[in-house]
């Protein structure tokens, strides 16, 4: 009876989103992703409507969710590659472009999927060229870096700090982990680290970055 409730509750979030109704069909999915987290399809179609919302840090959580409980959702893998381009998340939308392809060759969106796949991979490859390391290199180190990313937003300053030292590692040349392992440093009170970081990206790799300058100058401040 339950799950003859939760199905149709669903059916009516999916009702009132097709009808632009999307803050009714949210709070329809929010309780239902709370009552039934081991749902892929509850956490696939919540994290979708959260996506066109535009909070797509939450959106993210409920997508990945959603593909570690069925791998084969493809509609998830879809939906997450468009919240992580539009986060500017290029490695990890690699992975659910590549995911979805696997799971669903033949599916609706294939077309769209490839071309997202190319041109993230695109991107990788001229980044890769520029900072001479390969591709699958560069893509490690990405992903690295995106992950070091989220965990500044969600201010776990010492995971973050980790994965951009990491990720700075694979790709010496590259000042972005850098700065972000910087910022992390400088948000956990670790002021000292944080400034040698910078002044060594500065030194070495590129004098006139206008982050690491700006990092910086917090970091000054805040001695």
């Amino acid at each position: 009876v339950e799950e003859l409730k939760s199905h149709n509750k669903l059916l009516e979030a999916e009702r009132l989103f097709q009808r632009r109704h999307l803050d009714e069909a949210l709070a329809i999915t929010t309780s239902l992703a709370a009552q039934h987290p081991r749902v892929a399809l509850v956490q696939s179609f919540h994290g979708s409507l959260l996506a066109q919302k535009g909070d797509l840090m939450a959106a993210t959580k409920h997508l990945e969710e959603a593909v570690r409980l069925d791998p084969s959702l493809s509609d998830a893998s879809y939906n997450l590659a468009q919240a992580y381009l539009k986060q500017v998340f290029i490695a990890r939308a690699i992975q659910a472009a590549r995911r979805y392809l696997r799971v669903d060759p033949q599916g609706d969106v294939v077309a769209e999927v490839r071309q997202i796949l190319a041109g993230a991979e695109k991107l990788i490859v001229e980044t890769a060229a520029e900072l001479g390391v390969s591709a699958a290199t560069m893509e490690r180190a990405s992903l690295l870096n995106e992950l070091a990313q989220e965990a500044l937003e969600y201010q776990d300053f010492r995971t973050a700090a980790r994965l951009a030292r990491d990720s700075a590692r694979l790709v010496p040349r590259w000042p972005s982990p850098r700065n972000n392992r910087a910022l992390a440093l400088l948000l956990s009170g670790q002021v000292a680290d944080a400034i040698l970081t910078l002044e060594r990206l500065l030194a070495e790799v590129d004098g006139d970055n206008i982050y690491a300058i700006s990092n910086l100058v917090q970091c000054y401040a805040a001695v």
